[in-house]
């Protein structure tokens, strides 16, 4: 049984259970796992018996519904500090790793009066790239499993989530591989050979994707350990990599995708590169970098604005009940809301949500926008107020501030060093 809370997340007006984690929905993800499980829904608790009870902002797999029937009555608590230290902030609960989600034993008792149960969700560390010492904070080791449990309280949870579905998927894979028996292994390996073709782990990884027989991918692309739906498309030279690529998607060619959800006919343009984003439906990046964020559906970001995503100092901090919070993450980048549009040269800090709707677009001082009669000879031109004007000179140098014979040497090398080239400069 599910319990509502009216639960959404700013700057997304949807109800909660209506916003994607993962591939689906949180309110599909809730009823696949049930249904996995070996649970029905219902809309009353039954007159006597044990059932499970969950809020409507509680994401589970069907891993953690097998655990924690196992464990039996009691709401479930998870004593991994070191889940709930990635996952943990922003998450209202009574105390750390106890979740709105209980095997009830009966009765009229609220869900906030069951007793805990411990579970182990048997969790761990996905190991993360190498990094410049400078990012070590921001790049925490990923852990996941086949068994997670998560509330969704705040938009960067949905950041968190993103990958966190992918892999529990990847992981309940391997649970099921370990409990088949000899003859259904040797089945599903000759499967995975077939479908590679070669025992090199490009091609492996490759075969072990799921791809419709509707989607297209180009012959150079590379495409590992990731789902793609009817109508999804990679370009020329592309890769994606444990990531979902949802019906009618699209990733253009020489672009990155990684640990990313794209929603219904989203769109990452030409040169992108794309990681831990949700991107909903009809969204799209039209180029440059972008990670940790979440675009809403039919947001739209210009190629050559910036979504900071990495805090070299304090956590970064978000918009939460009313207040500024920590986020508990020196990685987390922006919210762009329904709609939005991001338009080039447009810097928005990490943690930041753009509401719904908004368009922002860069300040047009720089932008050239009429010769008018700036003369070509007269050395450097500089944009002021849209026109092209003679750069204002320094003054002559005083001899004694320079080396040499006192000739103006700061001035000769403004030319090259506004052009980028600093031989010269003085």
């Amino acid at each position: 049984m599910c319990l509502a809370t009216d639960t959404t997340l700013p700057p997304f007006p949807d109800p909660v259970g209506e916003l994607p984690v993962g591939r689906h929905t949180l309110r599909a993800a809730q009823s696949q796992a049930l249904a996995d499980a070996g649970f029905n829904l219902v809309d009353e608790a039954p007159a006597q018996g044990a059932y499970l009870v969950f809020t409507d902002r509680c994401y589970f797999t069907a891993e953690a519904l097998r655990l924690l029937r196992a464990a039996g009555p009691g709401r479930l608590r998870s004593r991994d500090d070191g889940f709930w230290d990635n996952t943990g902030p922003l998450q209202d609960v009574p105390e750390p790793g106890l979740y709105e989600l209980a095997l009830h034993p009966g009765g009229g008792a609220p869900l906030d009066e069951l007793d805990p149960v411990d579970v182990d969700l048997g969790l761990v560390d996905v190991p993360m790239p190498e990094v410049h010492p400078a990012m070590a904070r921001a790049m925490r080791p990923l852990r996941g499993g086949a068994a997670v449990v998560h509330q969704v309280q705040h938009w960067s949870h949905l950041v968190r989530l993103a990958p966190l579905a992918i892999f529990a998927e990847l992981h309940q894979g391997s649970l099921d591989w370990k409990r088949a028996g000899l003859i259904r292994k040797a089945w599903a390996a000759g499967g995975i050979f077939a479908k590679a073709r070669s025992v090199r782990p490009a091609r492996l990884a490759r075969a072990l994707s799921q791809i419709h027989p509707d989607a297209e991918v180009h012959p150079t692309a590379v495409v590992e350990a990731s789902t793609l739906e009817a109508g999804a498309k990679v370009g020329a030279f592309s890769i994606v990599r444990a990531s979902h690529l949802g019906p009618g998607s699209s990733v253009a060619e020489h672009s990155l995708v990684q640990m990313s959800v794209l929603g219904p006919k989203a769109t990452v343009g030409r040169h992108a590169m794309v990681t831990a984003v949700l991107m909903m439906a009809g969204s799209m990046v039209s180029g440059g970098g972008y990670q940790a964020s979440v675009l809403g559906r039919g947001a739209f970001v210009a190629w050559g604005s910036v979504l900071l995503d990495l805090s070299f100092g304090r956590p970064v901090m978000v918009e939460h009940e009313g207040r500024r919070q920590s986020s508990g993450h020196h990685f987390l980048g922006a919210a762009i809301g329904h709609e939005a549009v991001i338009g080039n040269g447009v810097r928005i800090h990490h943690g930041m949500a753009v509401p719904g709707g908004a368009v922002l677009v860069a300040p047009g001082e720089d932008l050239l926008r009429d010769w008018a009669d700036a003369p070509v000879d007269a050395g450097p031109l500089v944009v002021r107020e849209g026109r092209a004007v003679p750069l204002k000179r320094a003054p002559p140098a005083v001899a004694s501030d320079v080396p040499g014979d006192g000739s103006d040497a700061l001035d000769g090398g403004l030319d090259h060093t506004l052009l980028g080239d600093d031989a010269l400069d003085q």
